[in-house]
């Protein structure tokens, strides 16, 4: 199969079974992500798996468990504060 047609698969399958189309690339990001946020210790395996030289690379266009974590306590806050005042 060419890298094409992977490719193909892929964005038909995740749209499919997922309603939403997940790029090949964006596994890498899931990837990297994911190392960031649930093995902290461990996050340079992430480097590893994607090839980079630097974990800087990776930190810059990869990492984004500090964003995650930012958007999920944002949404409990607001929550809170709708819980609050009783308005939805």
């Amino acid at each position: 199969m060419s890298a094409d047609g992977i490719y193909q698969m892929i964005v038909k399958r995740t749209t499919e079974k997922l309603g939403k189309c997940i790029y090949p690339h964006l596994f890498r990001d899931i990837a990297a992500t994911a190392f960031a946020m649930h093995r902290r210790e461990e996050v340079q395996l992430s480097r590893d798996l994607l090839g980079h030289v630097s974990l800087k690379t990776t930190e810059k266009h990869y990492l984004h468990a500090g964003s995650s974590r930012a958007g999920a306590h944002y949404g409990r806050l607001i929550a809170s504060l709708r819980r609050r005042t009783g308005s939805s």
